[in-house]
């Protein structure tokens, strides 16, 4: 998880770069064309989010008490089927004209908040943060932030809490939006403090430290240990 948000940032790094590259968001619907660079920068940047959920409940499902393994098996199954969508959707979309579907939206009639946008291309928000939109359907079939957000949320039941720190930054993302009035360049800020968010996982020993019934480390509780105090003996 942690590496893909580096990812994102080194994707966000080379975006400003080039910030000529860059449009300002109001400008979005003129015929001004997206950069090539900026395109292929902005599809990669998707492709990395949207794979999130995944990255998130994979980690947490294979790590921690056994218990993990089959309580996170069907949110783990959603996850790729929610980047699937994701990927399906953008095919689909880029497969047909804007004058052909009523499901494409532009920036403008979300008052340039949303991500969907009839064109793949980063802008400068209005927040003077980059904005990322995609190409996509804005349709019932289109993953959004719910279903992004309620997967990432599964994580608050990993044991022990190493999943708490994924919940905290899901908050994180939140407050973003809010603070920002809804615009999706909450999306862009809260990828910078997510690597911070990470140190938790370093400090998080010290701090917060794992109780042997938590840990998974009992030998009765696992099932490996001996059975010595509850095998009688007898002699010979």
């Amino acid at each position: 998880m942690a590496l893909s948000i580096l990812v994102i940032e080194v994707i966000e790094a080379l975006l400003w770069a080039r910030p000529e590259e860059m449009i300002a968001i109001e400008k979005s619907q003129s015929q001004i064309a997206c950069p090539t660079r900026n395109r292929a920068l902005t599809l990669a940047a998707f492709s990395i989010i949207f794979c999130q959920p995944f990255l998130v409940i994979y980690s947490c499902r294979r790590s921690g008490l056994t218990q993990n393994l089959s309580l996170f098996m069907i949110p783990e199954k959603l996850s790729i089927l929610f980047g699937l969508s994701f990927l399906a959707v953008y095919i689909y979309a880029i497969s047909i004209s804007s004058e052909s579907s009523v499901w494409l939206r532009k920036l403008a009639d979300t008052r340039y908040k949303s991500y969907t946008n009839d064109k793949t291309c980063t802008y400068f928000g209005s927040n003077g943060h980059l904005q990322w939109s995609i190409a996509t359907l804005d349709s019932f079939f289109t993953p959004n932030a719910y279903a992004y957000s309620l997967l990432w949320l599964s994580c608050i039941f990993a044991r022990p809490l190493l999943g708490g720190i994924f919940a905290f930054g899901l908050f994180m993302f939140l407050f973003f939006l809010v603070e920002m009035r809804g615009s999706f360049e909450a999306g862009s800020v809260w990828c910078w403090s997510g690597i911070i968010l990470h140190l938790y996982l370093v400090v998080q020993p010290y701090l917060l430290p794992i109780k042997a019934s938590e840990s998974g480390s009992d030998p009765l509780a696992l099932g490996t240990g001996s059975t010595e105090k509850n095998t009688p003996h007898f002699a010979d």
